[in-house]
Order: C-alpha cells, then sequence, then structure tokens
C-alpha cells in the first residue's frame, strides 16, 4: 500500500509547475533548485502541517448533550434519496479523481441512478467503502503572494 506521503511526492512529481510560481525555500532560506531536495521540503512541510499535536481536552465531550439514536440512518440510502444527493451537487466545480463532471451526473441520473443506487447498497451491506473514495488529494496553490 501506497504511503500518504509517497502518494503526496508523487503528486507533486507529476504535476507541472506553473509560470510564475513561487521557488521553492529550505527551512533556513535558502533557494532550492534541486528537484529531489525540493520534494524533500515539500514532504517536510506537510508533515509539519498534517501532524500537528492535538489539544483536545476529552473532558469537552462529557458535556454534550446525548441525543437519541435516529435508527433510521442504519436504513440503506433509498433511490429517492440517491436522487436528492445527485440533484444538490454543485455544476460548474472542477470534477473528482474519475473526471466526470457533477453536471453529467445531473444530466444523466435516469440512466446512472439504478446503477447508484446498486453500488449504495453493495458498498451499505459489505459495510466496506472503498479505497479510492477514502483517497484525498491535496493540491498546493500557489496565490502569487510571496514564498
Amino acid at each position: 500500500m501506497i504511503s500518504f506521503y509517497t502518494h503526496l511526492l508523487y503528486i507533486c512529481t507529476t504535476v507541472q509547475p506553473l509560470a510564475g510560481s513561487a521557488p521553492v525555500r529550505s527551512l533556513d532560506g535558502l533557494l532550492l533548485t534541486d528537484r529531489t531536495k525540493i520534494l524533500d521540503r515539500w514532504a517536510e512541510h506537510f508533515r509539519s502541517v498534517l501532524n500537528q499535536q492535538s489539544k483536545f481536552d476529552d473532558k469537552v465531550l462529557l458535556e454534550i448533550p446525548q441525543w437519541p439514536l435516529a435508527s433510521d440512518l442504519d436504513d440503506v440510502p433509498t433511490a429517492s434519496e440517491i436522487q436528492q444527493a445527485i440533484d444538490q451537487m454543485i455544476s460548474g466545480k472542477a470534477p473528482g479523481a474519475d473526471g466526470i463532471p457533477a453536471v453529467v451526473f445531473k444530466h444523466c441520473s435516469s440512466h446512472l441512478l439504478p446503477h447508484s443506487v446498486e453500488l449504495v447498497e453493495l458498498i451499505w451491506t459489505e459495510a466496506s467503502v472503498p479505497q479510492d473514495f477514502k483517497n484525498a488529494q491535496i493540491v498546493h496553490i500557489y496565490k502569487r503572494k510571496g514564498d
């Protein structure tokens, strides 16, 4: 299995830099030009950003009022609920990793709905979400505001 950082480095190496992108600098401010050192610096950056120590006090959880369990959430989502989710998708946004924009789901929902329902039911009954659905893609966006 590929680690998160290996996947992140793969993304950094396959994405072409934009014209005018900021130079990558080491922690002590030196300009990095070697591709390996640049990738190591990106990995170092994301490790420091994503691996922060939690300062959460578990006692706060005891102060949250307990609501009754909503057992109807155990039911398999219906076709109308899946259709409602498709209708609520936002058009005009970048597609996900599959490359399929939301507008395709919306306009083709009559053809795709039975397959979507079948997929959701399979995931629900097996209680196992495919890894591709869980994977996240982190993209660093340079905003032209300095390093």
